[in-house]
């Protein structure tokens, strides 16, 4: 006796592959993501402290500028170390920067130049991890909200005998852009029925 299977029965496990594989390509590129190009988002004219919102996993950079009163004990070049402070949502990240200082070429102005050489950090990284040393001053951010970025007014003064603060500060960031993150609760919301699909098919198979 010849025992017929329905192709409804037939096709119902192969539908419910097909959906579990749809679900697991969608996933995959709901996580595609890259960064925008470097962008400056703001600057302070002599002040000490910057601060601006950033997103979880954003890269934030700063450049400090140095003042013109900074340059009176600069006449050859220098290392210079000057004390930076990170706060973020998940509290304060202190840091050593290190500076090459060397004198301006220009007529005009007697601030030193500034080249980064080396950062140091003190202590845990909270909300925020710093780059690697020789790249930049910043890091990527791990947590969504205001970041600030302060320099230390001791360490000026030690290096410079300067009570004034940078000329200026420049803040970047580099977005991370998830251009198909929409995809995200589609492709977990297929890949689930999917498998509800396949366990009663199996079910039903058994019998």
């Amino acid at each position: 006796m010849r025992v017929r299977v329905s192709r409804k029965r037939k096709s119902k496990p192969l539908v419910a592959v097909a959906l579990l594989i749809l679900g697991i390509v969608m996933f995959f590129v709901s996580n595609i993501s890259y960064y925008n190009k470097l962008m400056e988002v703001k600057r302070e004219i002599n002040s000490w402290e910057i601060e601006d919102f950033f997103k979880s996993g954003d890269i934030i950079q700063v450049v400090v500028k140095a003042n013109n009163d900074w340059g009176h004990l600069i006449t050859d070049e220098v290392e210079v170390a000057i004390n930076v402070s990170f706060i973020t949502p998940e509290g304060e990240v202190n840091c050593t920067v290190y500076y090459l200082a060397y004198p301006s070429t220009s007529s005009m102005m007697i601030a030193p130049n500034l080249e980064l050489i080396n950062v140091t950090v003190n202590g845990a990284q909270k909300g925020l991890k710093i780059s690697s040393p020789e790249e930049f001053l910043g890091g990527i951010v791990e947590k969504t909200g205001n970041y600030k970025v302060r320099i230390d007014e001791k360490s000026i003064w030690n290096n410079f005998l300067s009570k004034e603060p940078p000329a200026m500060l420049i803040l970047y960031k580099k977005e991370l852009v998830r251009p198909y993150s929409i995809l995200t609760l589609p492709s977990v919301i297929i890949i689930l029925l999917s498998i509800f699909i396949l366990i009663i098919c199996l079910s039903k198979g058994k019998k």
